[in-house]
């Protein structure tokens, strides 16, 4: 996907509750970042607890990301030269490798490894 002008967007990323103005001039972009994601392959994981925090699947989620985040250390898998996030205002995004800036900072558990172990060997004995 070649990268324009059109990708730029002066309300992408301030804040999480933006006016129907606002999210109606980022429609756009959106539709981009949809389209992207969905190419990528998912793995399903039974969690089994709500959405909310202290829950496995905020700890999974917090240790996930900083497990995978480039943010102020050395990339062991950088994103692709052509990845979007290089265009992002956030240097939390554009440094992180990751298109979200929470948790993009935190250091993940060794414990964290383990959990995930178990949750991706009981999806393959489904």
């Amino acid at each position: 996907m070649g990268r324009n002008l059109n990708l730029i967007c002066a309300t992408w990323g301030k804040g999480t509750n933006a006016p129907e103005g606002v999210r109606d001039s980022e429609h756009h972009l959106e539709i981009i970042v949809t389209e992207v994601i969905g190419e990528m392959p998912f793995l399903w994981l039974g969690i089994g607890d709500n959405q909310g925090g202290h829950t496995c699947r905020d700890y999974l989620e917090r240790h996930s990301i900083a497990l995978l985040s480039n943010y102020r250390k050395p990339a062991l898998d950088p994103p692709s030269p052509n990845w979007l996030g290089r265009y992002c205002r956030s240097d939390r995004v554009r440094d992180s490798g990751l298109w979200l800036s929470d948790y993009v900072d935190d250091a993940y558990g060794a414990a964290f490894l383990d959990q995930m172990e178990t949750l991706v060997r009981e999806v393959g004995k489904s």
